[in-house]
């Protein structure tokens, strides 16, 4: 892991938009919730109080974010953010939260492990099987894999792990 630089609020909750808005499980919810303001993704202002205000909204709406319910219940409030660079190696020691495809990871929660898995176990409604099957398809025929457009690199909590690391 190599840290690149710290990164506000604003610009977590941007990356995280960005990156489930092709998410098989989470882009139509992100769809309802940003009610076509695609803009605040394709083209943002992060210096404009009313666009982010409207970018955590949007999270929260389907998320929980901002709300202590659902993904966020819990969550801290005192995170500092950072942008990160991973290897390959590195993205497969990341572990699933607990409960989530227990069985395609073989209870070690490894993300290596669901690629391993993912076109032989189901997992919840099985969309997480094909976002799974599709990256590890794609990485197999040489694709390389960048942040959303407009970031460096994936966004994590320092203080207390939202992303946890085997």
């Amino acid at each position: 892991m190599r840290r690149l630089r710290s990164a506000t609020e604003d610009e977590m909750v941007l990356c995280f938009l960005r990156a489930e808005r092709a998410s098989p499980r989470w882009g139509d919810a992100l769809a309802r919730h940003i009610e076509g303001g695609w803009n605040l993704l394709d083209q943002p202002h992060l210096r404009d109080d009313a666009e982010n205000q409207a970018r955590s909204r949007i999270l929260g709406g389907y998320r929980g974010y901002g709300r202590n319910v659902a993904l966020f219940r819990g969550f801290p409030d005192d995170c500092e953010w950072w942008f990160e660079r991973f290897t390959r190696s590195e993205v497969g020691d990341f572990l699933f939260a607990l409960g989530i495809c227990d069985e395609m990871t073989e209870n070690t929660r490894k993300v290596s492990v669901a690629a391993k898995n993912a076109a032989i176990t189901s997992c919840q409604d099985g969309s997480l099987n094909e976002a799974i099957a599709a990256v590890v398809e794609a990485d197999l025929n040489g694709a390389s894999f960048e942040p959303p457009k407009g970031t460096e690199t994936r966004i994590r909590p320092v203080r207390r792990s939202f992303f946890e690391f085997a």
